[in-house]
């Protein structure tokens, strides 16, 4: 599952989707997510993106455990 710029981040969250229709069949699913930098203002990282929810919609099955606690948002 791939992805370019913004279609970067779309390709974590569907691979993560999609890898579950493969895994019987003894299939591996790879993620490469390129040229997302996610350069962005300070003033949208405050104001903006917090609106977005996106972590609401992230597939954090794919993140250990151990990782979500410090960066999974209620």
């Amino acid at each position: 599952m791939t992805g370019c710029s913004a279609g970067s981040y779309a390709s974590v969250f569907w691979a993560a989707k999609i890898a579950p229709f493969y895994a019987p069949r003894g299939t591996r699913i790879v993620q490469l997510g390129d040229s997302g930098m996610g350069i962005v203002t300070r003033a949208f990282l405050t104001e903006a993106y917090p609106r977005w929810n996106t972590a609401a919609a992230f597939p954090w099955a794919i993140v250990p455990e151990t990782l979500q606690v410090r960066v999974r948002v209620s």
